[in-house]
């Protein structure tokens, strides 16, 4: 595995996008650095015009977020909270994103907070565990 990782994330994130978004190829020099790789991101369209970060939508960008928070900084064996995670999702993504969220991280616990009717049907009963408000009395 080792010296494969920056391509694994690479076709990871080719992945993640719906339209067809690759990641533009980067010099030798780029990859040396994986941080900066990361912030260096381009990427090309199937027109072949070429855009960055900055020009991906919010969903887009979000889902790109909660990737590379998961994978590159390899979040495993946590507790993540999330809150309204749908918000500027496709209703595609809505469904999918619970799927994503145990494969981008081993063994997390999610705890999400949500409005979304795409997401609450995404989930099986394997994967919820419904907390009742509980009313303190002073």
């Amino acid at each position: 595995m080792y010296g494969t990782h920056y391509e694994q994330l690479e076709n990871a994130i080719n992945n993640l996008f719906i339209d067809g978004k690759k990641i533009i190829p980067l010099t030798i020099e780029q990859k040396r650095h994986t941080k900066d790789a990361i912030q260096s991101m381009g990427f090309k369209l199937l027109s072949g015009e070429e855009i960055y970060p900055e020009d991906l939508s919010h969903g887009e960008l979000k889902r790109l977020a909660i990737f590379v928070l998961i994978k590159y900084h390899e979040i495993h064996d946590s507790i993540v909270l999330i809150d309204e995670i749908e918000n500027g999702f496709h209703p595609d993504w809505q469904y999918q994103i619970v799927r994503d969220l145990v494969q981008w991280g081993e063994n997390n616990q999610y705890i999400l907070a949500t409005h979304s009717y795409e997401l609450c049907n995404a989930l099986t009963p394997a994967h919820v565990k419904e907390l009742d408000p509980k009313l303190v009395n002073n």
